[in-house]
């Protein structure tokens, strides 16, 4: 009976140990035959096939890729690039390992879980419309981005995006980030990134909350250098968006992100770039530090961008200036979906500057914009003290007549004023200013090369004006007020007509 049972109980050992070998062995040939599968797919056209059905939105390709475990696979040289009809971008990795869900597949998801990977390049750009051309720039013409059409990638189809794969990726974390080219502006150096994204091309976007820590780099905007990157750090999202309803600057209304950068500029020739439309001016010099602090919410930017330099110089027209520079730029409000920038709070400090051809030397000046915005044109009030105006007027290279230049040069000037200024328009409205005994108030405009203004000098013991008609000045010894009113007046109403004639005569002469 003992006998009996023993036997039974190494014969139930013997199929329990059979039995565990099997599944050891099922185990096994399920792993070699994932192994098999796997390099098959990863190694032949099939699975690019399967994934790459809408080329012309999507495209995914790699050099090498491997998986032993399911849903763990390594990859080498993976390239993402995709479009819509905002953007083109290109993802290149150099090498990665992640876990991705097996299951989300069969609903044509590609779901990332997690990537850890090292070596990547992101590029950007905008589609360019032929009936809005992009202007060309001044001297920043980059080279080649690297955008191109994939192999044998079918034209883009009239009748939309398709069905393409879902793309989403959680947990990325990449160690060297060593390019982001958006557009014009390029960064290279070392940077960590971390974040996550989601998209089906042509249908839904969503990016973020992600974030890159730069260690060190340099920013180019074309092949000129901006900024020689501190350590720096930007983070962002954009919340879920359809690229059929928001297309251009409109998608920046699901952006909320934060920017604190600072860095070294070695030279401002790269803001030429801002100033393109018009033959003047154009800086130059002015290395030192910049510092930018922006915080982003619902696409509207806030902060300040404060930049001391040194030696900066700016070629007018008429004139050449050189000198040290302080600039705190705030960032009020600015829709970077609609604009304008409101710079209010803003202040510009000069110090030791020099002016050709007046010959000013050691000249100082500090301004400040208590009410200011920027856009098409610039429309600011502005309040300045100053050691005199020379300089001012030389860069501008206004017609002031000799006896308003009299008080202009006055040692300790203060004044005050508005000012509207664009593409060949310069108005200085409401102009207020001191200097030692005397009092002037004026309005100055210039559209093209038509110049016309107003003047009226208090001198203490009596009063006289000036007209500047077309150019010309007159000379009025016994002025009045009401004078004064009426010639104002006389400037604020021809201003329209002039300004259309002006803006028509200068159309052709813009690059």
């Amino acid at each position: 009976m003992a006998d009996s049972s023993g036997r039974e109980k190494r014969h139930a050992k013997r199929r329990g140990w059979k039995a565990l070998a099997w599944v050891a062995i099922a185990a096994a040939g399920l792993l070699l035959l994932h192994a098999a599968a796997a390099r098959w797919l990863l190694s032949g056209p099939t699975l690019r096939r399967w994934i790459n059905t809408s080329p012309e939105t999507t495209w995914i390709d790699w050099d090498e890729a491997t998986s032993i475990w399911p849903g763990r696979a390594r990859v080498r040289g993976l390239r993402i690039r995709g479009r819509d009809q905002n953007v083109q971008w290109i993802f290149h990795l150099e090498e990665g390992q992640f876990r991705y869900s097996v299951a989300e597949l069969v609903a044509r998801r590609f779901h990332v879980l997690a990537l850890d990977a090292r070596g990547l390049s992101f590029r950007l750009r905008k589609n360019r419309r032929p009936d809005d051309p992009s202007p060309t720039p001044v001297r920043l013409q980059p080279p080649i981005l690297g955008f191109s059409d994939p192999p044998q990638a079918p034209s883009p189809r009239s009748g939309g995006p398709g069905n393409p794969w879902t793309v989403r990726v959680d947990g990325i974390s990449i160690e060297k980030l060593s390019e982001i080219w958006v557009d014009m502006y390029r960064f290279e150096g070392e940077s960590k990134l971390t974040g996550r994204f989601r998209l089906r091309p042509g249908l839904a976007a969503e990016i973020g909350p992600a974030t890159i820590e730069f260690a060190s780099g340099e920013v180019h905007l074309g092949r000129e250098p901006v900024l020689r990157l501190d350590p720096s750090r930007l983070s962002a999202r954009f919340d879920p968006w359809d690229p059929r309803v928001l297309q251009g600057d409109a998608v920046w209304r699901r952006v909320t992100g934060e920017v604190r950068m600072s860095g070294r500029v070695e030279r401002v020739a790269f803001a030429n770039y801002f100033l393109r439309r018009a033959r003047v001016p154009r800086l130059s010099g002015g290395s030192g530090q910049a510092r930018i602090r922006v915080g982003i919410e619902g696409g509207v930017a806030r902060g300040e961008v404060a930049f001391d330099a040194r030696r900066l110089g700016l070629q007018t027209a008429v004139s050449s200036l050189s000198g040290d520079t302080r600039v705190a730029l705030r960032i009020r409000r600015w829709d970077l979906e609609r604009g304008p920038l409101d710079l209010s709070g803003s202040r510009i400090e000069l110090a030791d500057l020099s002016s050709e051809p007046d010959g000013s030397r050691d000249w100082w000046g500090r301004f400040t914009v208590p009410r200011g915005t920027l856009g098409d044109l610039l429309d600011a009030r502005l309040a300045l003290s100053s050691r005199d105006a020379r300089p001012i007027l030389s860069a501008l290279g206004a017609s002031v007549p000799k006896l308003a230049r009299a008080v202009l040069k006055l040692e300790g000037l203060e004044a005050s004023g508005r000012i509207r200024a664009g593409r060949g328009h310069l108005e200085l409205r409401e102009l207020d200013v001191k200097g030692g005994h005397l009092h002037m108030e004026g309005d100055f405009r210039q559209l093209g090369h038509r110049q016309d203004g107003v003047f009226f000098l208090d001198a203490g013991k009596f009063n006289f004006g000036v007209s500047v008609r077309d150019g010309r000045s007159r000379l009025r010894l016994i002025a009045t007020r009401k004078w004064f009113e009426r010639e104002r007046q006389a400037i604020a109403d021809a201003a329209p007509s002039a300004r259309g004639q002006a803006a028509r005569s200068t159309t052709t002469a813009v690059p």
